[in-house]
Formats: structure tokens, sequence, C-alpha cells
């Protein structure tokens, strides 16, 4: 004979009798479960469309340029700048490729920028709109922005406005439709960069500036390449500013000159002690070790990427080879992160490479 099942408790008897009964859902119910969220959904997905709608009016590049053109002919127009760092913005996205190879845009903004060169005396703003205009030029594909930025090089023009063509150059180079060869068959430009890179100012307190031009004037030059600009790289090696030394060997190893080898090693070497300050030169203060140490990273990182170019020159020393392993060897044992895989990276090259010129 089986025991009988146990009894639930009476406490919970009692809790089941008190459950109220099962009733169907209301219309208000169903209102507030599914209605009002949806509502509330549709309204932020409008608020979303509506202000990504606002912020891509006027963003046509045509309609910007027409839009500097009438405030070109005002007399004043402060925020003709704001309209030239705009369409820059919208050039460098990656829908505006048919507006960056359109040429005739490119003259109509070149025309513009013209004519703020000549302006015998231009307020900050005006100053402000060159620059931006010469950034907007470089994010062009086609030659026919070089000649408005020949005009913006020119040692009569602000240091900024002078600083932003030359970087507009390098871009130039570094495009497949423009790219590094128009650019150095182009007599002007060579001409006007290596002028650039003689810039050296005549009062103490616009030296800053002349040291900022020729070390740009480096990259542009290193990116445009020749014999020429070698020989003006070659030159820059010895310059007083550190910075535009190491864009000259950058340059030079982007060309596969061993002769920047020796300023490599330079850019190389691990962050100095306590009781080793940085050169006196230095762009970034010392004073703030952040900035000191992301200027480390970046000169590693430069070093590091021009060794890797230099690489494909097949004939280099093979001294000069075992000095950039031993170097490549130290940063890597010394540093961390991205720059410990990259150095690491870099000195495998280098120990295959020497291994093949046994």
């Amino acid at each position: 004979m089986t025991d009988p099942l146990p009894t639930p408790p009476p406490q919970i008897a009692r809790r089941e009798e008190a459950l109220p009964p099962v009733q169907p859902p209301t219309a208000g119910f169903l209102v507030q479960l599914f209605l009002i969220p949806f509502l509330i959904v549709s309204v932020v997905v409008s608020v979303w469309f509506a202000l990504h709608w606002l912020a891509h009016m006027g963003s046509n590049p045509d309609e910007m340029v027409a839009q500097l053109e009438s405030l070109d002919s005002q007399k004043r127009n402060d925020h003709a700048w704001q309209v030239a760092n705009d369409l820059a913005v919208v050039l460098s996205g990656r829908d505006s490729g048919v507006h960056r190879r359109n040429p005739a845009l490119a003259r109509r903004l070149g025309a513009i920028l013209q004519r703020e060169c000549k302006r015998d005396r231009r307020s900050d703003e005006r100053v402000e709109l060159q620059v931006f205009l010469c950034t907007t030029l470089g994010q062009f594909e086609v030659p026919d922005a070089i000649e408005a930025l020949l005009g913006a090089v020119a040692p009569d023009q602000p240091p900024t406005v002078r600083q932003a063509a030359i970087e507009a150059f390098a871009m130039l180079g570094s495009t497949e439709r423009v790219g590094p060869v128009t650019m150095r068959e182009t007599a002007a430009v060579v001409a006007a960069l290596r002028q650039a890179s003689q810039t050296f100012a005549q009062q103490q307190e616009s030296e800053a500036a002349s040291a900022t031009i020729r070390s740009r004037s480096a990259y542009a030059l290193g990116v445009i390449g020749g014999p020429q600009v070698c020989e003006s790289l070659i030159v820059l090696l010895s310059d007083p500013f550190e910075d535009a030394r190491y864009n000259a060997a950058a340059g030079l190893a982007r060309q596969g000159d061993v002769r920047a080898i020796p300023h490599l090693l330079k850019m190389l070497e691990p962050p100095p002690t306590e009781n080793e300050p940085l050169p006196h030169d230095a762009a970034t203060p010392t004073k703030d070790d952040k900035s000191a140490d992301w200027k480390r990273h970046v000169v590693w990182e430069t070093a590091l990427s021009s060794i890797d170019l230099l690489l494909k020159n097949p004939d280099i020393p093979k001294a000069d080879l075992l000095s950039l392993q031993q170097a490549a060897e130290v940063l890597a044992q010394s540093s961390g992160g991205a720059i410990r895989l990259r150095a690491g990276a870099i000195l495998r090259q280098l120990q295959v490479r020497a291994a093949a010129n046994h």
C-alpha cells in the first residue's frame, strides 16, 4: 500500500484562491504596450533623419564654390573661410571622387585663391580663407590645381598660407591621377619648393614659422622626388630644425638614397635617460611629457616606414644593413606596443636582407 500524496500546505492553498481571474487585455493596455513606444521610436527616427538632411544641405561642391565666388565679390566675408573649410571636408569624402577629378571646379577655386593672394591688405579672416582654399585644392586629383598654389607658396604670402600650399603640393603628388612624376616635371613646382626649403627668418620671432616652412618643404620634396629634389634634401639634412632634418632623411629614403641612413639611425635611438634631455631644437616642448612621448613615437614610426621604403634599393652596403639591424633590435627591445611590433617586423626584413648578402 502506497503512502497518499501530500497535500499542499494550507497557506499555499489560500494564496492560489486569492489570485484574480484572468482577463483579456483591454484596448488601453494595448495602446500603452505597443502604440506609445512605436510613436516614440518614430519621433526619434524622424528627428535623426531631419538632422541628417540638414547636415547635408548645401554640401554640393559646385554650389559651395558658387557661394565662395559670391562671397568673394563682397567687401566683408567673415565666414567665407568656413565655407572653404566645409568644402575641403566634403571633397575628402568617399563619395566626392567625381568632384575631385573635375578640372573646371579646380580652376574656379584656384581663381578665388589667386585673387586673394593679390590683395595688398588681408584681415585674419582673409588669411584663414587662403589657408583653407589651399587645403581644398590639395584634395583635387587634377593638375589644374597647381597654378593657383604656385602663387600661394610665394615668399610674399603669409607663412600659414605658404605652409598650406606646400602641404597641398605634397597631397597632389600623393594622388594616382597627378602623382610625383607630374609634379616634378612641372619645373615651377620644383623651383618653388626648393626656394621654400631655404626660407630663413630675418627676425627671431618668425623663426618658428620659417622652420615649419622648411620642414614641410622637405616632406613635399621627398614625395615628389627627382635628382634636383635630392640635392635640396641633402642640404636639408644639415638644417638647424630637427623636423626638417628628419623629413629630409625620410624623403631620401623614399628615393632609395643611402645618404639617409645616418639620420635614420639617429631617429631610431631609444628615449633619453633622465640625465639626457631631448635636443634643444625639438618641435615639441620637453616639459610636456605626453607631447614628447607622442613626438618620439611619430619619429620612430617615420624612421621605420622609411627603412621599409629604403629596402627597395638592392645596393645597400652590408655595413649599413647591419647598423640598421642593430638599431631596430634595440628599439624593439626598449619600446612597447605598436612600435615594438613594427620594429620587430623591420628587424626581420633586415635580417633576411643581410643573410642574402652573405
